[in-house]
């Protein structure tokens, strides 16, 4: 089942930058070769929102399709029972289990099958421009996460975006470009005019991306994930495009070691 767009209809998952949902619930969340020559860019896409006024993001813009968000190296697509088992290599890890949020990791293929149909279940009654996305690599169709971009919680209705990475995709500018597009899908809709991120003051990575996609520290939620207060931060939609300068979004910038960069 596809994920909703202003075109269609689509995932989600509730999260925080670096957390991932259980069901169905809220939870929270490189090195530098030598530069690259640009990558050349694709024709525009319906729907497609390109960054305005900054020439470092002229050759990194996101594509919003009826069925998947593209960047120049990410596909975010529906999550499907095929991604079982790369999915259960991610949420199965006891270490990214506890960095997402999740009280323990998936038991077994079975239950990641079980949890994949909960999300895209999930994601085909949420409304525009919630979802849950797997992201895979566009040059090889490697699974490299998650993605989500959903309310933080009945309660507290504002919309938080998530990412969850194998550990080898970390360091390689993934996590930048995932919170890139997922802004550019919220405010896909003219309804939503700001997004946030949510994660432990330990979680200094995702916090860290959050900063550099031109997030600011907001300090008056009072936001907590199974009794640990999170740091939030808050994109309005004209902070879209401040992007702190040096962001390459590509595999060239080195985020002074951080590994979720």
């Amino acid at each position: 089942m596809p994920w909703k767009t202003s075109a269609g209809v689509g995932p989600r998952l509730a999260s925080l930058a670096g957390l991932l949902p259980t069901t169905p619930g809220p939870i929270p969340g490189g090195t530098t070769p030598s530069t690259p020559a640009a990558r050349p860019s694709p024709p525009p896409a319906p729907h497609e929102t390109r960054t305005a006024g900054a020439d470092i993001m002229d050759d990194h813009h996101v594509s919003i399709e009826p069925e998947r968000i593209v960047t120049p190296t990410l596909i975010l697509r529906s999550w499907s029972a095929e991604d079982a088992q790369g999915a259960f290599e991610i949420y199965g890890d006891p270490r990214i289990a506890k960095a997402i949020g999740r009280r323990q990791p998936v038991r077994d293929l079975a239950e990641m099958r079980e949890l994949l149909g909960d999300w895209e279940l999930q994601s085909s009654r949420s409304p525009v421009p919630q979802g849950l996305w797997a992201v895979e690599a566009t040059d090889d169709g490697r699974l490299l996460g998650g993605a989500t971009l959903l309310p933080f919680s009945p309660r507290d209705p504002q919309l938080v975006m998530g990412w969850h990475l194998r550990p080898e995709a970390r360091g390689h500018g993934v996590a930048g470009q995932i919170g890139h597009a997922l802004a550019h899908q919220a405010f896909l809709t003219a309804d939503v005019d700001e997004v946030f991120v949510a994660a432990p003051a330990q979680n200094a990575g995702s916090l860290a991306v959050a900063k550099r996609l031109g997030m600011t520290v907001v300090d008056d939620f009072d936001w907590a994930h199974h009794g640990v207060r999170l740091e939030v931060l808050r994109m309005g939609r004209a902070d879209l495009h401040k992007i702190r300068p040096g962001i390459s979004l590509d595999y060239s910038y080195d985020p002074d070691g951080l590994d979720d960069w």
